[in-house]
């Protein structure tokens, strides 16, 4: 798969989708294009170019917003800074990891990362300079558009969404990064990359809250306001489920972390590879961190292993 003019969506006026495994935003504006999350890797970067350049002939990108720093939201930037001056926006946590890319790989794996978790689908080869630091509520005014950031914590340290106004029709379109995933996404992946259940609910919740003409997820179709608050529910569902899932199977016999992951797996019906492994085991710690701060399980030591039970 790869961004084309066959994918693009236009949503309101001045705004439109590259639809795509990550969905980029795209801001019409008088002074040039403003992208959302161009994300992959040197080649999708190089194709969103080529997609820009049949859609919006004689167009440059003139800036470019981040919702995290992940490497499927960022990988295409390298190209689109050598080919335009774009000024890049990013909050304050994803602008220390686009400066340190290599941290993103150390957070997947715990350490130095191996082959496959430091590979460039994972961990970007050069950094990136954010050149405008985002806080939360902070607006900006692109003269077509005004882009308003909201903090969406969960899914990975610093998550933002943005909700753009068109100012030319007055609907709004929230990008929602990962804080939210659509429903294809989550039938295909029951277990998305979560760094903290909790914050990932309630970011959830400030969604739902959130009026919109329209939600834009990275991953999945876009929702509209009769349709977010389905998809949303099911949002925070999953992590419920996964929740109940893990207190079921320490019950049954108390489990290591790795053996939490096998039995996951298996329940999910999964063929892990070895970066499958590393970032559902990555998701699996943070609910069982969430689940010992509510005080539900704890650990102990038994034959040099870690060992999760029931808290009595």
């Amino acid at each position: 798969m790869a961004p084309s003019i066959e994918k693009y969506r236009q949503i309101t006026r001045n705004i439109g989708v590259l639809c795509d495994y990550t969905n980029v935003g795209v801001i019409t504006t008088p002074q040039g294009l403003y992208l959302m999350d161009p994300g992959g890797t040197v080649d999708t970067g190089k194709e969103i170019i080529d997609a820009l350049s049949k859609l919006f002939p004689g167009k440059e990108v003139e800036g470019i917003f981040l919702t995290h720093a992940h490497t499927d939201h960022t990988g295409g930037i390298p190209p689109i800074l050598e080919t335009f001056s774009s000024t890049v926006y990013a909050g304050k946590t994803t602008a220390c990891f686009l400066e340190v890319p290599q941290a993103i790989g150390y957070i997947y794996s715990g350490s130095k990362p191996g082959k496959e978790m430091g590979a460039k689908e994972f961990v970007m080869d050069d950094s990136v300079k954010t050149d405008i630091i985002l806080a939360d509520g902070q607006e900006i005014d692109l003269g077509s558009a005004i882009v308003k950031t909201i903090d969406l914590p969960g899914h990975c340290p610093g998550m933002t969404g943005f909700i753009v106004e068109d100012k030319d029709e007055g609907k709004k379109s929230f990008f929602l990064g990962d804080a939210f995933f659509g429903m294809k996404m989550l039938s295909k992946i029951w277990i998305p990359f979560i760094l903290s259940p909790k914050e990932f609910r309630k970011s959830i919740e400030k969604i739902e809250r959130t009026a919109s003409d329209f939600y834009v997820p990275a991953h999945g179709e876009i929702s509209t306001m009769e349709t977010a608050g389905c998809v949303a529910e099911h949002n925070i569902m999953i992590t419920y489920e996964l929740e109940d899932l893990i207190l079921k199977l320490i019950e049954k016999g108390n489990m290591g972390n790795d053996g939490l992951v096998e039995a996951i797996a298996n329940y999910a019906g999964m063929k892990m590879k070895s970066v499958n492994y590393f970032l559902i085991l990555c998701t699996v710690k943070s609910y069982l961190s969430s689940l010992e701060e509510d005080g539900k399980i704890e650990n102990y030591m038994e034959n040099n292993r870690l060992i999760w039970r029931l808290k009595k």
